[in-house]
Parts: structure tokens; C-alpha cells; sequence
């Protein structure tokens, strides 16, 4: 028999800790949790919402929204404010996606660093899953989820936008007028 060593890792993409898995043949799972030092992350080196906005893009963004007669809810400002807020957590980071005024709806993601729909002056709407799957108490209870819709909206009314919640998810609106389109009925 061999004692073939599988080894998974997970790296914190806020670069702060990893954890890795080695698991055997019969079975076993071991954990280590490295706190690493900080390799330098400083948020105010990170994209903000502005980025990528050069003349080309802006045109482009003020033509869709003439076409469509949209009126803006945002500003960059608001968009900073969140995006900083959901970096700064430590551990669990709420899954997002957002449509473009250009009609693009991207697919739901969770990292909070490079992957936003930037510039946020395109974004149309933002929604902002408020589930975390709660760790599993075994294979033989189902499986739970905790809530955070409390917290989230409470950050989100504060910040100043305006937004929605329906089931699970919670819309900030970039520009209006209201678009529900695949959101959760009420």
C-alpha cells in the first residue's frame, strides 16, 4: 500500500495567511493554518473605482447611458467607500456581480482586490450575496447558512445607496431608473 501525499492549498488573496491540506490514502486530512507576515498590501495601491477610466472608456459609458436616458445613483466616492470596506474583512467576503450600462452581466465572484467590474462608472447595478455557508457539522446534517443581510444593508445605507433586498441578495443601483432584471422575485 502507498502513502501517496496529496497536498491542497488555498492562498488568502489578501496574502495574509494559507492554509493547506495534506491528505493520504487512508483518508486522514491534516490542516496548518500559516499566518504569513503582511507582504506589503496597502489598500491605497489597489484599484479604486475611477480605474480604467481613460476618454475612450468615458465616452463610451456617457453614450450608453444618453442612449438609455439613465440618471446616475453613485459616484466614486460611495463605490470607494464600499469596495474598502469589504476589503478590509478578515475571513468571509460577501460574492458580488454587476451589469454594465452596456448590458454586460458578469458572473458572481469574490474577490475583492482586481477582479471588480472597474470602472464603476459603468456599473448599472451591483448585487452583493448576503449568504455565507456556515461550516459543515458533518456529512449527515444538512448543510446551514449565515445571514448577513443585517450587517451588510446597515454598511450599504450608511455609505448613502440606494438599494434593494430580495431573498439572499442585495442590489445597489448605479443609475436609475430601477433595473430588476434577474433579481430575486419579491
Amino acid at each position: 500500500m502507498s502513502l501517496c501525499l496529496i497536498q491542497e492549498s488555498r492562498f488568502n488573496v489578501a496574502g495574509l495567511s494559507t492554509v493547506d491540506t495534506f491528505s493520504h490514502s487512508l483518508g486522514q486530512k491534516y490542516s496548518f493554518l500559516s499566518t504569513k507576515k503582511s507582504i506589503g498590501l496597502n489598500m491605497s495601491e489597489l484599484p479604486g473605482a475611477g480605474a480604467l477610466h481613460d476618454d475612450a472608456t468615458r465616452k463610451k459609458i456617457q453614450a450608453a447611458v444618453a442612449a438609455r436616458n439613465l440618471a446616475s445613483a453613485s459616484n466614486n466616492t460611495k463605490w470607494d467607500e464600499l469596495i474598502n470596506h469589504f476589503r478590509q474583512l478578515q475571513g468571509w467576503r460577501p460574492s458580488y456581480r454587476s451589469k454594465s450600462v452596456t448590458g454586460y452581466v458578469s458572473e458572481w465572484d469574490v474577490e475583492w482586490f482586481y477582479h471588480l467590474p472597474f470602472p464603476f462608472a459603468s456599473v448599472e447595478w451591483f448585487d452583493i450575496g448576503l449568504s455565507e455557508a456556515a461550516p459543515s457539522k458533518g456529512r449527515l446534517l444538512a448543510p446551514t447558512t449565515i445571514d448577513h443581510t443585517d450587517e451588510i444593508s446597515k454598511i450599504v445605507a450608511q455609505i448613502g445607496f440606494e438599494f434593494d433586498v430580495r431573498a439572499d441578495v442585495l442590489r445597489i443601483w448605479g443609475y436609475l431608473p430601477k433595473s430588476y432584471e434577474d433579481f430575486p422575485p419579491v
